[in-house]
């Protein structure tokens, strides 16, 4: 019920991501400067669960989930939290290794399933991007798994499932990206643009449904869409609280980088 995709320029890096959620849920507020103390990070705040869908921290790292709709999801328990919380505890660490050590220790079984995207640059002096470093987490329900992206957009659905993936994965692939080797470094600039994949996210292909990556369906759809950028000086997060095939201008955020190498190891 989400789409998630990024670029990767020569001195900053891009993330989008629709979410689609039930029209009957309670409007999410905008993008709050949260103080972890001793972070900072910028995140739209779920009021059902207090956790967020997506981050980004003072240190140019963003953090993002998704529901995993293709997982087995099984019995709820009524001890399960709020997948969201997850997003808002990895917040607040300043690198890589606490947050992999943090998971490392996590009971799983304490949430749904969930595909977790962390993003992790690095930079040259000259304030150029020396590599971004994707790591993605599956929760199936049964099984953590740690993999790489196998190509820069990721997307889910909790109604025909593989038909509606299949459909936005030809969507993304007709842009002309061809997906190489899986690897969570990615230090080359992407093909595509800034205006390529902002029109992605608000396309309508075949039609306004359950298919297109601009989602509509009778009881949910895009309820907003995310738009954020990272350099070493500032990130810039822009957010629609609505579909963004609604014509509107966005609410900009913007939240001052820590000159910090993040351990990436």
């Amino acid at each position: 019920m989400c789409t998630i995709s990024w670029l990767v320029h020569n001195d900053h890096y891009e993330v989008f991501f629709n979410r689609d959620e039930q029209k009957s849920r309670v409007a999410a507020l905008p993008p709050q400067l949260v103080n972890h103390s001793p972070t900072l990070s910028l995140m739209p705040i779920d009021p059902v669960g207090g956790g967020s869908w997506l981050a980004t921290t003072e240190y140019g790292q963003v953090i993002a989930l998704l529901n995993l709709y293709q997982a087995d999801i099984g019995e709820i328990s009524s001890e399960q939290q709020s997948r969201g919380l997850l997003v808002h505890q990895l917040a607040s660490f300043t690198n890589w290794q606490a947050q992999q050590l943090w998971l490392r220790q996590l009971d799983y079984n304490l949430y749904r399933p969930f595909s977790l995207f962390i993003f992790t640059p690095t930079w040259h002096s000259n304030k150029q991007l020396k590599q971004l470093l994707v790591h993605q987490f599956d929760w199936d329900n049964q099984t953590l798994q740690q993999q790489q992206p196998k190509q820069p957009f990721f997307s889910s659905s909790s109604v025909a499932t593989q038909a509606v993936l299949a459909n936005r994965h030809a969507c993304y692939k007709a842009l002309g990206y061809a997906s190489g080797t899986p690897t969570p470094i990615q230090s080359k600039s992407s093909p595509l643009t800034t205006r390529d994949l902002l029109q992605l996210h608000r396309s309508h292909q075949p039609s306004a449904s359950a298919y297109s990556i601009c989602m509509h369906r009778e009881d949910a759809q895009t309820v907003s869409f995310s738009h954020i950028k990272i350099n070493q000086q500032q990130t810039e997060f822009d957010y629609y609280p609505d579909s963004p095939c609604q014509p509107h201008e966005p609410q900009r955020f913007q939240l001052k980088c820590q000159v910090a190498d993040i351990p990436n190891a």
